[in-house]
């Protein structure tokens, strides 16, 4: 029934886990295996980050498959290393990080809460210097992943965020329409614009408000993933996927 809520997509990274702390463990690290000082190593991963980043966003590596060669090539050069130093780094960084320190506050709950109110949940990402089966690993890590329908990522379907084409995948997989969909996320540009210009309605997760605001039933401003519970009341509540 068009209208009617039948799913949630999640972003991934500052949505459901923390991009910071991820970071944090790449640069210790990095910092250890290449003999600097761990500063040194955040203020190298965080300069790659914002330059990747705006490469992705002017469409220099426009196809998502390519986005992780890319970005470890520019990380690498950060971090005056190679790339398969880089490599090695992740992989490390990825099985020392503590579950509790990676997820959101909140986002456990919210996803939990998805399911309970029999919605599907799903997680739409976009990849830079790790591929998704490392977010893949890392959400089953917090405990997040077993209670996923789906996962769609721009490194699989060769496109990413905000490009409408990553948000038609993951609603095609269970044939919803885009106004039964909510997408929540914190990227005003990847997230919040990509979502509405898929048809879904969207909600951004920003500092700048202390509680939910909402534009009609489409459009939502959020301080945290915790919020998604008040946005599925606004919009009618239990609903049974398709």
């Amino acid at each position: 029934m068009v209208g009617v809520l039948m799913m949630i997509s999640f972003d991934v990274w500052n949505t459901l886990l923390r991009l910071d702390v991820i970071y944090a463990s790449i640069a210790g690290a990095a910092a250890k295996r290449l003999g600097i000082k761990g500063q040194e190593a955040l203020e190298a991963v965080i300069n790659a980050y914002a330059e990747a980043k705006r490469a992705r966003r002017k469409g220099l590596i426009p196809k998502g498959s390519d986005v992780v060669e890319v970005s470890r090539r520019i990380l690498a050069k950060s971090l005056k290393t190679n790339v398969e130093v880089i490599d090695e780094v992740i992989d490390e960084a990825f099985r020392i990080v503590s579950p509790d320190a990676l997820i959101v506050k909140g986002a456990l709950d919210a996803v939990k809460h998805v399911k309970n109110e029999n919605l599907l949940a799903v997680t739409i990402g976009n990849v830079l210097f790790w591929h998704s089966d490392k977010t893949i690993e890392a959400l089953n890590k917090v405990g997040i992943g077993p209670l996923l329908d789906a996962q769609v990522y721009a490194d699989k379907v060769g496109v990413s965020k905000p490009d409408k084409r990553i948000f038609v995948e993951a609603l095609s997989k269970f044939g919803v329409e885009p106004e039964q969909a909510l997408h929540v996320g914190d990227g005003i540009v990847e997230d919040f614009g990509g979502a509405l210009a898929a048809g879904m309605k969207a909600a951004l997760i920003t500092p700048q408000v202390q509680a939910l605001l909402n534009v009609g039933t489409d459009i939502y401003f959020i301080p945290s993933v915790a919020y998604v519970s008040n946005i599925i009341k606004i919009i009618g509540g239990r609903r049974s996927p398709p």
